[in-house]
């Protein structure tokens, strides 16, 4: 026995944590859907590019990884806030969670179903009596028993979560892809992959017992006779489709609007803690008006930016490299413009390839950078390397395949369609092409 609690309590409270994290379904739907998602992505970069551009698992690998090192991290400020769920309330979070997303994937966001959950169970508390349907009741005794506090606070620890998940993405390049502008032809894009789950764990009533200083360092949980643990995954971040703004533009962006949500939000949980649960109102007007302005914003921008990767005149555009590929090691970067192949003017995809024929041994580049500076790479092709070379270009037959525009959410790519489009032989070359947005 220590502190009052026997440790094989301790490894209880795990072991329930675990069990509900593991037997909750949203984990399992959203993880095929994360594996769909990669899948889709590279058929549609072997339709655009003719070979599969990014690793199938390295992003979800990596956000994966990520996501749990920052679930532990939120587990253990819950824990030191001390908040509070019943097993019962995150079922239902849940099946919010399924709804929501089967209407439109982006609310399928945790922070979406946590603000739908706060507002049943304000509602909850208006009503009186029960109904002769056991499922209701169970329903309504649930929301009735739910601390809203502990929600508010959830929610503003969430968005901490996700300022801090875009900062640690903040150097993700995206994937390259083709779209359509507004004048039906075939531009550059990035998609940006930013969708995960986050494991998350807190406190819930169980048969630890919960010391004496309990109001100090877990104010939420210090009405409570005894504590367990709680597990359960939650869906944040988001992906989007992007050719007039930069994916670091967009992430930074997005930090601001998750900080800015994340103060005001821990603001309302002190003001429901110590004052009343109606206040809860503001945190649910915060998470829902923050989240569109958000989306909106971005949207906006796009829409209003000029692109990034049409087709230029001085060259072919450069929109990516394999990783680990020749381009690759000779650091070309999506935005380039190759305007020479071993001192040869190249003016379309076919040129390039024919001057790279013409020496086979090695390849000098002269390239225009994304702030319009020129610099020469080079590099020896050796036996093999050729058909390693890896180079992702913009292509320039009239025509083509490309996405539909998008608006962004959590894991909006799925929502992604090709198009065909028309075959424009003149006036390929416009830098200031733009792009419009439609749902």
């Amino acid at each position: 026995m220590a502190a009052g609690y026997h440790w094989w309590q301790l490894g209880q409270a795990v072991w329930d944590a675990a069990r509900l994290f593991l037997l909750n379904p949203l984990l399992y739907l959203a993880t095929l859907l994360l594996i769909w998602d990669s899948y889709k992505r590279g058929r549609d970069q072997r339709k655009f590019f003719g070979f599969r551009v990014t690793d199938f698992w390295r992003p979800l690998l990596s956000m994966a990884l990520q996501a749990i090192v920052l679930g532990i991290v939120v587990g253990v400020v819950n824990v030191l806030v001390g908040i509070t769920l019943h097993p019962d309330e995150l079922w239902l979070v849940t099946a919010i969670v399924i709804i929501l997303g089967g209407i439109r994937l982006r609310y399928a966001s945790a922070l979406y179903a946590i603000s739908v959950f706060v507002l049943l169970a304000l509602l909850a508390r208006i009503g009186s009596g029960v109904t002769g349907i056991q499922a209701f009741n169970w329903v309504l005794s649930t929301l009735r028993g739910a601390s809203i506090v502990s929600y508010i606070a959830l929610a503003a620890v969430l968005a901490f979560a996700e300022w801090a998940f875009m900062w640690l993405r903040r150097n993700a390049q995206g994937a390259p892809a083709l779209r359509s502008s507004r004048r039906g032809r075939v531009i550059g894009a990035v998609i940006v992959q930013n969708s995960a789950i986050l494991p998350v764990f807190a406190f819930q009533p169980g048969v630890v017992p919960v010391p004496a200083h309990a109001p100090f360092l877990w104010p939420l949980a210090a009405a409570q006779s005894g504590l367990s643990l709680v597990a359960l995954p939650m869906l944040f971040g988001f992906n989007g489709l992007f050719s007039g703004v930069h994916p670091k533009h967009v992430n930074r962006l997005s930090q601001r609007y998750f900080l800015l949500m994340a103060v005001l939000l821990s603001a309302d949980a002190y003001l429901v803690y110590r004052f009343a649960s109606l206040f809860a109102v503001i945190g649910i007007f915060i998470i829902l008006v923050l989240k569109e302005i958000t989306w909106w914003h971005l949207n906006q921008i796009e829409n209003e930016s000029d692109a990034l990767y049409p087709l230029s005149s001085e060259g072919v555009r450069v929109m990516g490299a394999a990783r680990g590929s020749v381009a690759d090691a000779m650091g070309l970067r999506r935005g380039e413009v190759i305007q020479k192949v071993n001192q040869v003017p190249v003016h379309s995809v076919y040129d390039f390839h024919f001057a790279l024929d013409q020496n086979p041994a090695y390849a000098k580049l002269d390239v225009l950078d994304v702030q319009g500076e020129p610099r020469i790479v080079g590099k020896p092709v050796f036996s093999g390397e050729r058909n390693k070379l890896g180079l992702v270009l913009l292509p320039d037959q009239p025509g083509g395949t490309a996405y539909e525009p998008l608006r962004t959410g959590w894991l909006h790519t799925l929502y992604l369609t090709r198009t065909h489009l028309p075959n424009h032989s003149a006036d390929r070359f416009t830098e200031l092409d733009s792009v419009s947005l439609t749902d």
